[in-house]
């Protein structure tokens, strides 16, 4: 290394510039091509960096602005960035890392509640006050805020670990109280009147379900080589959420469920009806693809 060129390196086809800011030594990327020239201009920026520092001058995201220590070292860029720009940043970054129907569900919940009233809001100027006239505003359920809110949760969170903000509004912020119905399930004239008046495969669907318990996503999901007819039981695999494929989220999920004659009556009955090459038990019957949940309700 040049010593005349102190604190500045070459990294590929980049050129690194070090020095040490708040007691953190820092590196970021120049993106010019290490020639000589480019050296030497390089060498001034540093410079140029270290007597802002000296004279409490320097703004980190003005001269490095796409670095991702931005935020959390220039005050005046965190003020400047929205409640909107951190969701989608947030979501763009954690929606490979969960399940398609989770990241769906957050992405409603930015589009429909939480940009249209928080988006334009610097990230450092909400308060928990405004949340909670947010909150007494909605004509949605508590468990539904409660989802909603955790976006909004983590993009603060994360602000706090990467020490853009001091404070975090949501910190006195509960979730609401969430009160489970009692199911009431349908007794047997109810049930006996509903596959009344029904027939074919949503017929045998829903006779199959009131018979096995099966969830929404697993009859979509059941194929017919998860049936053993010789121990008259079915092995639940997997579901299919918006189309999408996904294993049980937990060992419960994956089982094995007994059936009884009348649901061993109702998969012969719908093995009749299926062309012999369609790997799913059930079908959409105005186009014979597999169905989807909208169809089923």
């Amino acid at each position: 290394m040049d010593r005349k060129l102190r604190g500045v390196t070459t990294r590929g086809s980049r050129i690194q510039i070090s020095f040490t800011y708040k007691g953190e030594r820092c590196r970021e990327i120049w993106p010019k091509e290490p020639t000589k020239r480019n050296m030497k201009e390089a060498h001034e920026l540093r410079q140029m960096i270290l007597m802002q520092i000296k004279l409490g001058m320097f703004d980190y995201g003005k001269t490095f602005p796409n670095s991702p220590k931005a935020l959390r070292m220039s005050p005046t860029l965190a003020g400047k960035v929205t409640i909107e720009e951190a969701l989608n940043k947030w979501l763009r970054t954690h929606q490979k890392h969960i399940e398609y129907s989770t990241a769906r569900g957050y992405a409603s919940s930015l589009r429909e509640h939480l940009i249209p009233y928080f988006g334009h809001v610097p990230l450092t100027e909400l308060k928990a006050s405004d949340i909670r006239t947010w909150m007494a505003s909605l004509n949605i359920s508590n468990k539904r805020i409660n989802n909603v809110l955790i976006p909004l949760r983590a993009i603060y969170n994360e602000a706090i670990e990467d020490e853009i903000i001091d404070k975090n509004p949501l910190t006195r912020i509960k979730n609401l109280n969430v009160v489970t119905r009692e199911p009431k399930p349908f007794n047997e004239n109810e049930i006996n009147a509903i596959v009344y008046e029904l027939k074919g495969n949503d017929r045998n669907l829903i006779i199959l379900a009131f018979e096995t318990g099966l969830r929404t996503s697993e009859l979509i999901g059941l194929n017919w080589d998860d049936i053993d007819y010789e121990q008259n039981r079915l092995y639940v695999r997997r579901a299919i959420v918006y189309r999408k494929e996904k294993t049980p989220k937990t060992r419960s999920g994956i089982r094995t469920v007994e059936l009884t004659l009348k649901a061993i009556s109702a998969l012969k009955t719908q093995r009749a009806l299926v062309p012999t090459d369609n790997e799913a038990v059930f079908f959409d019957t105005k186009n014979e693809a597999r169905l989807s949940d909208n169809v089923i309700r």
